[in-house]
């Protein structure tokens, strides 16, 4: 058997219900696992101390629920770690499950997945397993919105991996920065899942979990919807350009040895410009933002 490491990650100042903890802790025990048990918060202010004896409250460097769970990875003492967002109301049974392929080395990872698959589910849950087997080639697994992971803790060291937590959500921290073997547990919460309304992090979080997945083919997407915006700007500054011009004496005059107009060629010139800084911008910020940073007088001229 293994030492487990329970991690709840709190965030935004609402401390975790630590009564809900016992059943999840007995349950690990008796399946022979021996656990520590950790609070870590991304709280500005005091946190209170837990009366369950035996607790670490760690005190997170970020803010958000991601930087909360990264903390106790980082400073868990297990073999293996489980990650846990108490609200989803998971079961003491799934807490054993989602330990059981780690500590037989069946995977590196695993993630307990609220989505079921088979022909025989009610509406709802059908709906969801076919949105599960779409996202699962794109995310790793069919339940990227996880709030139960395990992992050994040899798969952090192994992987020299260098967390950078934003975002509302653990899981997309972690499925994006982790590889290994992954494995998706089924799982059935007690609670209903609620979505959240996405943080921009979250977004930024997504697009590093596409790049962890897909390397270049991502970023080559990202680059080609750059380049679709940059047109918009492009042509709309070009008409805009070509109205302001239209009416001072540039547009009397040519660019010889040609007959294109003096206004024709300032907004021609100017919106190339002006597309030109905006895909730059948006290239370093998104697409190459893992280059941010170098230098961007460099950057730029070697992208004109």
């Amino acid at each position: 058997m293994a030492r487990v490491s329970l991690i709840l990650p709190a965030a935004s100042d609402t401390w975790p219900d630590l009564n809900q903890v016992g059943p999840l802790q007995r349950a690990l025990e008796e399946a022979g696992h021996e656990t520590e048990l950790i609070v870590s918060t991304d709280f500005a202010t005091n946190t209170p101390d837990p009366s369950t004896e035996g607790w670490r409250v760690l005190k997170a460097g970020g803010t958000g629920q991601a930087a909360a769970a990264v903390e106790g990875l980082l400073r868990a003492e297990g073999e293996v770690l489980v990650v846990l967002d108490l609200s989803l109301g998971y079961r003491p049974e799934d807490l054993v499950r989602v330990v059981e392929p780690l500590v037989q080395g069946q995977a590196d990872l695993a993630v307990g997945s609220r989505v079921e698959a088979g022909d025989g589910l009610p509406g709802a849950r059908r709906v969801q397993a076919w949105a599960g087997a779409l996202v699962r080639p794109l995310t790793g697994t069919s339940d990227p919105l996880s709030g139960l992971i395990a992992l050994r803790r040899g798969l952090i060291d192994e992987t020299g991996v260098r967390f950078r937590a934003v975002g509302s959500k653990f899981s997309f921290e972690l499925l994006a920065k982790l590889g290994g073997r992954w494995v998706d547990v089924p799982v059935r919460p007690l609670a209903a899942s609620r979505l959240k309304r996405p943080e921009f992090a979250d977004l930024r979080q997504l697009k590093h979990l596409a790049d962890h997945r897909f390397g270049n083919l991502s970023r080559l997407i990202q680059f080609c919807a750059v380049g679709g915006s940059g047109m918009i700007v492009d042509l709309t500054c070009y008409f805009l350009l070509q109205r302001v011009f239209a009416n001072t004496t540039l547009a009397d005059r040519v660019v010889p040895p040609t007959q294109i107009t003096v206004a024709l060629a300032m907004a021609r010139s100017l919106s190339i410009a002006v597309a030109l800084v905006w895909n730059f911008s948006l290239n370093r910020r998104l697409t190459f933002s893992y280059a941010r940073s170098g230098s961007i007088a460099r950057q730029f001229v070697t992208y004109v």
